[in-house]
């Protein structure tokens, strides 16, 4: 079961993939072939952004409503992932389309992404971007794969960085689609996934190996919360299905436990049985997996993939509270005379309901219990869990009390992976953050080990609960690590499988370090803008995001004891805001952990919860205005400007970063607003010298600089990091500005040479220097936190004179002086 459903995704993921990859090649080389005027001085290609953007917003429309109609269901899977990508591709791709460089240029951070990405074009094996000798502490996994890249088409590092960042965005948000299908009904899937690739472009997408985790950060929550809080099968350790918290049962309700064969739920409509939004195995109109299937090691026999809420609950949202008609017969289903109670009247239809109202047609029903989920997990054909119309219940384990007894799958119950497909996704995902970036790996990991903590807390409140209950019925009621044991046992195998793909790209550094000791000269947390000083609450800012966000917050508090997405996103959202509260409060120690970054992590969160939200939102309000005929119709259209308004935004918010990418000055000499160039352009020349008076390859030069933009276009090593924030802590940065400073005060050449050849480190074999007069000279940096800015920049000057001795090749271009030392 778990290789058939976790081979089925991988499929459709590589299919996916292979879309979006095309797309965005396709739109790329378009984009290249013109001539186009650069973003800062013409509105020409802001104006064919939102020409594309529409384009790609009206290829999800159409997909939506393939799946809505259940028409051509593979026509409508393609057309959502090269709407996505395409959404991607032309948001960054067209406005800068007149330039090579990527947002930011080769400026600030971008200046030693790209440096990376150059060192490992120039070679496949794992080498620090700066450091010779040095295993890599950054994680390599996004530029290691961007590297292939470059080497497949040719590309040098720097230039392959735009098109690489694009593709590899455009490749996760189809991922994240994909995903959030196994979790969701299609259209749904769809719809949240723009929402949150929107997002992520808008506010993740100048860092762009943080930005393919963030777009895949929500469906994986889900997903995580599928793997550990598994409530319906909490019958395999002894609980009884007789028992059910007091007044759960409503009027017609049926005795807790599962019904015959054939049998009819009555009830399971009442107020509160989270209908909305639900996706009953079986019931995504796409032509999803048969009920009860188990997509991506969904939930336990009955429950939905993580997201269905109530049970036997309308697919399609359109049964209003306690409006279902109780043995309205399930469309198309399979399982023996059984009747589909809350389902809804065939064609009472809601804003974003199914047009068939039970959304079970076409569902394999076998084992499917009445038209979606059996709530307690009994699995008997066409069975119904009594209480599954209380007020709140949700079929997936909201947390009301109800378990099965062991063993109460009937015959004809649907197997499933019993979440270990979940297991092995989460795992997966974490071990990717861990060789993409450390930083979301380790909040990844922080929300995975708060679910497992609230996982375990449900079910010891479902302990304390039953044992009253059974108090008086004398029955058994396991303890305590019965019930935790399962929850720690797929928390480890969780770390497990991350554990060993972190181990591809983290076992050089660790190794060293176990021989060497860790040492203490890391800066790298040494950062707290004002952003790190405050809580982000985007939720009240004035904008189309801020609104969605305020209904993302609306949603996630009304929902989070009934519905299981919600309950992973609220995990996510409280993980990130306990975060920046430990991130200041560890300023006290000197430190911080970089909470800033977490703001995109937030938005897209939040805009997750508000997709959910403002369609479930629009249901109640259309049953509050008694079903008017237009409404879906009015809704709809509020949606698509929506997304158009908010897209038409995401040039404007990546100006600062778009005019960069013009005014920096590339790799061939060029800047892109055809502005003269900047010195960068003596670099050619500078390389040319270097090869020749050195007579060996790039890559076993090392090279003193203090214009590391230099080191990000030609894969020389250098002697000392851009700042010591990004540098290796294995290289000891205080310890090797403290010598170079020593050396400018040296007085004489044999003096330099001497200091050279007894360095504790692999000494420079070429200096590029600025020229200051009669002098040289370095800009250096210190790191000066607590202090903002956390770096102070300062002068090394070196003595013409130092370098006056045959054993020292000096040459002058342009700005530089070029000095190679004599070996």
């Amino acid at each position: 079961m778990l290789a058939r459903q976790a081979g089925g995704a991988l499929g459709e993921a590589v299919l996916a993939g292979a879309v979006a990859a095309v797309v965005a090649g396709v739109w790329l080389v378009a984009f290249a072939s013109v001539a186009w005027p650069a973003f800062n001085s013409s509105n020409v290609t802001r104006a064919l952004t939102t020409v594309g953007q529409v384009v790609a917003v009206a290829m999800l429309v159409a997909a939506i409503w393939l799946v809505r109609a259940r028409k051509w269901p593979w026509v409508a899977k393609v057309l959502s992932w090269g709407g996505i990508s395409t959404f991607v591709t032309v948001t960054l791709g067209m406005p800068l389309g007149a330039t090579k460089l990527y947002l930011f240029g080769l400026s600030v951070d971008q200046e030693f992404r790209t440096q990376y990405l150059t060192r490992l074009t120039d070679g496949a094996a794992l080498r620090d971007m700066n450091y010779v000798d040095l295993p890599p502490f950054y994680p390599a996994g996004w530029f290691w794969a961007g590297g292939r890249f470059a080497n497949l088409f040719g590309l040098d590092g720097w230039e392959a960085f735009k098109p690489w960042a694009i593709t590899a965005l455009a490749v996760a948000a189809a991922l994240a689609l994909v995903l959030w299908s196994k979790l969701i009904r299609a259209d749904w899937a769809i719809a949240v996934a723009a929402a949150t690739t929107a997002v992520t472009v808008a506010y993740a997408a100048p860092e762009a190996y943080s930005a393919v985790l963030v777009v895949l950060l929500p469906p994986v929550l889900v997903l995580a919360w599928g793997a550990l809080h598994r409530p319906a099968e909490y019958g395999a350790v002894g609980y009884r299905a007789e028992f059910q918290t007091e007044g759960a049962r409503t009027a017609g309700g049926e005795a807790a436990g599962s019904r015959a064969a054939g049998s009819k739920a009555a009830g399971s409509g009442a107020a509160g049985s989270d209908a909305a939004g639900s996706d009953p195995a079986g019931s995504d109109p796409a032509g999803s997996d048969p009920a009860g299937s188990d997509p991506a090691g969904s939930d336990a026999a009955g429950s939905d993939a993580a997201g269905s809420d109530a049970a036997g609950s309308d697919a399609a949202g359109s049964g209003a509270a306690g409006s279902s008609a109780a043995g309205s017969k399930a469309a198309g289903s399979s399982a023996t005379t059984s009747e589909a109670a809350g389902s809804g009247a065939a064609g009472s239809d809601a804003a974003g309901s199914d047009p068939a109202g039970s959304g079970a047609a076409g569902s394999d029903a076998a084992g499917s219990g009445a038209a979606g989920s059996d709530a307690a997990g009994s699995g008997a054909a066409g069975s119904k869990a009594a209480g599954s119309g209380a007020a709140g219940s949700d079929a997936a384990g909201s947390g009301a009390v109800g378990f099965e007894a062991a063993g109460s799958r009937a015959v004809g119950s649907v197997s499933t992976a019993g979440g270990w497909g979940a297991v092995l996704g989460t795992g997966l995902f974490l071990g990717l953050a861990a060789t993409f970036y450390t930083l979301y790996f380790a909040v990844a990991v922080f929300a995975v080990c708060l679910m497992a903590v609230a996982a375990a807390g449900i079910a010891l409140w479902q302990r304390h609960a039953a044992l009253r209950v059974h108090r008086r019925t004398k029955q058994e009621v396991p303890g305590v690590w019965r019930l935790l044991r399962p929850i720690l046992v797929r928390l480890i195998a969780i770390g497990v499988v991350a554990g060993l793909l972190a181990l591809v790209v983290w076992l050089p550094f660790l190794l060293r370090v176990l021989r060497e000791g860790f040492p203490s000269s890391g800066t790298a947390f040494h950062y707290l803008p004002e952003g790190g000083a405050r809580l982000p609450l985007p939720m009240f800012e004035l904008s189309l995001l801020g609104g969605l966000c305020l209904i993302g917050v609306i949603w996630l508090v009304l929902r989070v004891g009934s519905s299981r997405r919600a309950q992973a996103l609220t995990v996510g959202v409280v993980a990130v805001y306990l975060w920046c509260l430990l991130s200041m409060l560890l300023t006290a120690a000197g430190t911080t952990l970089l909470s800033f970054r977490l703001e995109p992590v937030l938005l897209v969160l939040l805009a997750a919860a508000g997709a959910f939200g403002f369609a479930e939102g629009a249901r109640a309000i259309y049953q509050v205005l008694n079903e008017p005929e237009r409404f879906r119709a009015v809704v709809a259209a509020v949606a698509v400007l929506g997304a158009i308004g908010f897209g038409q935004q995401i040039p404007e918010i990546l100006e600062p970063e778009i005019t960069t990418a013009y005014t920096d000055t590339d790799g061939d000499g060029v800047r892109a607003d055809k502005f003269p160039p900047s010195a960068v352009s003596y670099y050619h020349e500078i390389d040319a010298a270097l090869r020749e008076q050195t007579g060996r390859p790039r890559d076993e030069t090392v090279v003193l600089t203090a214009d590391l933009s230099f080191l990000s276009i030609y894969p020389y090593f250098g002697f000392q990091a851009l700042t010591s924030h990004y540098a290796n802590p294995l290289a000891d940065f205080p310890a090797r500005a403290d010598e170079i400073e020593r050396w400018s005060t040296l007085e004489s050449p044999e003096e330099l040479v001497e200091a050279l050849r007894t360095a504790p480190w692999r000494a420079p074999d070429a200096f590029l220097f600025r020229q200051s007069g009669d002098n040289y000279t370095l800009r250096l940096a210190e790191d000066v936190y607590p202090n903002q800015p956390n770096v102070k920049r300062y002068q090394v000057t070196f003595p013409a004179q130092l370098f006056d001795d045959p054993r020292f090749t000096v040459t002058d271009i342009g700005p530089f002086t070029v000095v190679v030392v004599e070996r």
